[in-house]
């Protein structure tokens, strides 16, 4: 439970006395295991939480045959906004985008930092096409919406998302991590403030499409960094 378990704390002396050190070491252990879950700067889940919740998602797609979805999203040019206004605006808008996706998404979505300034998303019984659309929806919402940034100046945030998921035996954790961070890139080389959605090579196309390769996504963040 994400509440402590409180028990009522009547009876005889002994049983009072019972009730309130059980309630502290219950409240104890909720906070301990909260801090070890979430990530302290944003709130939401941390990297090694959002991971274990994505082998459980995997597992339980698999073995019911169910469709599975993955996004990760990336702030678009955070070094720069860290580099201008200094990394306490940076931790704000780390803080601000994540509140925004984490107030936004479905109840059985899972949300959480994967790392620096990316983000991963795991949407359960959701296929590719319609993870999409929600992705979509939340690159809107950022666009959108102002940051509140250094006393009454606001900041104008993006993000790239990229998309990968599959259904039942097809789904493997580390492919899925691997090819919507494989599309998070390919989103930001195409001009960033976009969603790009995985797709594997299809042999029999007359236009062959590939899948960003490590070589390719290097040359793209070098061209972005430039």
């Amino acid at each position: 439970s994400e509440a402590p378990v409180r028990l009522r704390e009547t009876g005889v002396p002994a049983e009072r006395r019972l009730a309130r050190a059980f309630n502290a070491a219950s409240g104890a252990f909720v906070q301990v295991e909260a801090r070890a879950s979430h990530d302290r700067l944003t709130g939401v889940a941390n990297r090694e939480s959002i991971l274990g919740t994505l082998v459980a998602e995997v597992e339980r797609a698999v073995r019911h045959s169910k469709p599975l979805s993955v996004a990760f999203i990336d702030i678009d040019r955070f070094k720069p906004i860290n580099d201008s206004y200094g990394h306490n605006t940076g931790d704000v808008v780390l803080r601000q985008v994540a509140s925004t996706i984490a107030n936004h998404i479905r109840m059985t979505d899972h949300f959480g930092r994967y790392g620096g300034e990316e983000f991963m998303l795991i949407l359960p019984e959701t296929m590719p096409e319609d993870a999409v659309t929600l992705a979509e929806q939340l690159r809107s919402l950022v666009m959108q919406q102002p940051f509140s940034v250094a006393g009454r100046h606001s900041l104008k945030v993006t993000i790239s998302i990229g998309v990968a998921g599959g259904r039942g035996q097809e789904l493997r954790s580390d492919a899925l991590v691997e090819h919507a961070d494989s599309a998070m890139y390919a989103a930001k080389s195409l001009g960033r403030n976009r969603t790009y959605l995985f797709r594997e090579v299809d042999e029999e196309a007359s236009v062959m499409r590939a899948p960003i390769s490590p070589e390719r996504r290097a040359a793209a963040t070098a061209i972005g960094q430039w």
